[in-house]
């Protein structure tokens, strides 16, 4: 028969500590198109949030007082039909008609910024215009020059 012989734990031949690293192996292609997918579906989802509330009725509440003035503001772009140093009649594609008053504040551009006169702009000459109406008055406060 065997002897048998037992040994103390502390006897016991020591295992030696190896640090499990644990390796990721990855396609560098895979890689960054997901992230681009997830930047955008990050991106998306903060636009959809700010449009919605953008829209939304609260958000008038903070709003500048240059937004809350938005409904007096007009635009038209056309022909110009009539123009003097007083005056503007503008007619669009839609056929319609708009005289605004010119003022000492209205800008008259050509399109590449340069101050202009009213004498500078002839008849049927496409122009976008742009103002403020108070009631039936309008009142250019931009006068840009397309051609």
């Amino acid at each position: 028969m065997d002897d048998i012989t037992v040994r103390d734990s502390n006897d016991a031949p020591k295992k030696s500590k190896r640090s499990k690293n644990v390796t990721f192996v990855f396609n560098r292609k895979a890689f960054y198109v997901a992230s681009a997918i997830v930047v955008l579906v990050v991106v998306f989802f903060l636009g959809s949030a700010y449009g919605s509330k953008k829209d939304g009725k609260a958000s008038n509440a903070g709003s500048s007082p240059r937004s809350s003035s938005s409904s007096n503001r007009w635009t038209s772009v056309g022909t110009v039909q009539e123009i003097s140093d007083a005056k503007v009649k503008v007619k669009d594609s839609r056929g319609q008609e708009k005289e605004a008053e010119i003022n000492k504040e209205t800008k008259i551009v050509d399109r590449k910024g340069t101050a202009l006169k009213p004498a500078d702009i002839k008849k049927d000459s496409r122009v976008i215009v742009s103002g403020e109406k108070d009631g039936d008055k309008l009142t250019a406060t931009r006068i840009r020059l397309q051609q």
